[in-house]
């Protein structure tokens, strides 16, 4: 009897504790390559940033385009104010704050009527399923400058170019 239990085939110790330590390996690798600054999910989760980023910035050029097709329908060269009156009547697009030639801001009570503004300089706006992000659009009826809207005051100052903001 005792010679059958010797001559069996069989998982030896050793090959068991190899076999975990190499599972054990593949673990840590597998787990690594999942997390960390590097890791599938961090750039997961700049590619989600990046997305919602170009979507808002589609969106905003799409309406701009728009707008000074409009413009050029009816013979007259493209302005700010024609910028803003074209914003103010979107639904996706929502006007933050503008900016006269003197850069006085005016955040509240944001004037219906476009013939009451004068001297704008600026436009900040913010697309609707993006709010996290602000652009500021110039008096040459273009995106002049970008920033992520963290916090509920905004200064024209903090406005990075497109190129800046794109790095």
């Amino acid at each position: 009897m005792r010679e059958k239990i010797l001559n069996k085939n069989g998982i030896t110790l050793i090959a068991l504790v190899i076999t975990i330590i190499v599972l054990l390996i593949l673990a840590g690798v597998a787990i690594a390559t999942l997390t960390g600054e590097n890791g599938l999910f961090a750039r997961a989760k700049q590619a989600k940033i990046q997305t919602a980023y170009t979507n808002a910035k589609e969106i905003l050029n799409l309406k701009l385009m728009d707008i000074n097709a409009e413009c050029i329908s009816k013979g007259k060269v493209c302005t700010i104010e024609n910028i803003y009156e074209g914003i103010s009547k979107d639904s996706d697009i929502n006007i933050v704050m503008y900016y006269t030639s003197t850069v006085s801001k005016v955040k509240d009570g944001i004037e219906s009527d476009v013939n009451k503004i004068n001297n704008l300089s600026g436009i900040v706006v913010q697309v609707n399923k993006y709010e996290e992000y602000s652009f500021l659009i110039g008096k040459d009826a273009e995106i002049n400058g970008v920033m992520n809207s963290n916090s509920d005051e905004i200064d024209i100052k903090e406005f990075l170019t497109i190129q800046e903001f794109e790095k």
